[in-house]
């Protein structure tokens, strides 16, 4: 994401719509690609971390291991509802939760690095939480919430203004002052927040939900009505 910045951003632009306005209509095939990319990029850093991308061919062996995960993850997760949307709240939770802390680093500057991943954590699993006892909610929330992120972000690539994971977690770890927050920064924020409202009132007038959410009835006797 470093070194390919152009790459993400185009997958973000084109995908981040499609998540925030049918992630009920077309849900499946959403849950399938978030699940998908987050784990594939998760494998990456934990092969990373673990220094097995130094070389050509540990690269070419990581990057064949990290899409298998990420393939065989969205797999998994078309095949049972509550998992599906389990994972949508978990992963939106954690997102969420790195959005807000990176919000507040743009008041305080200097933060750190454990205190960014425990925030995301425990928002983590209130968002998986959440997803059992409000499912209804849960899904139209996070899919706008993650979608309206994406498209954002994509801009935020090519437009600068806004700090690369690379950097905000090197500054974090070193408890050093963000580089790269702008001016720009709060229009993004803006950018996102009115991205997500929108998705928000357009799936809720759009009832239309994929019969993989209509035919579960733990889903459909959730205690929220969207």
């Amino acid at each position: 994401m470093h070194n390919y910045p152009w790459l993400f951003g185009i997958i973000m632009i084109l995908g981040g719509p499609i998540v925030a306005l049918y992630g009920r209509r077309f849900f499946p095939y959403v849950i399938a690609g978030i699940v998908s990319i987050s784990f594939l990029l998760l494998s990456l850093i934990v092969c990373s971390l673990l220094g097995f991308m130094e070389a050509t061919l540990g690269i070419a062996g990581s990057v064949c291991f990290a899409i298998l995960i990420g393939g065989l993850s969205a797999w998994f997760v078309m095949k049972t509802v509550w998992i599906a949307v389990g994972l949508l709240g978990v992963i939106g939770g954690f997102f969420l939760g790195s959005l807000i802390y990176t919000i507040v680093l743009n008041f305080v500057s200097i933060g750190a690095l454990w205190a960014m991943i425990t925030f995301s954590i425990v928002c983590a699993i209130l968002g998986g939480f959440m997803s059992f006892k409000y499912s209804k909610a849960v899904v139209l929330l996070f899919t706008s919430l993650i979608g309206s992120y994406a498209f954002m972000r994509g801009f935020s690539y090519f437009l600068g203004g806004w700090p690369s994971e690379a950097v905000l977690f090197e500054s974090l770890k070193n408890q050093e002052p963000i580089k790269g927050l702008t001016q720009y920064f709060w229009i993004y924020v803006a950018l996102f927040m009115t991205g997500a409202i929108g998705s928000m009132i357009f799936q809720a007038r759009n009832n239309d939900t994929h019969e993989f959410l209509t035919k579960d009835d733990a889903y459909n006797h959730s205690d929220d009505n969207f």
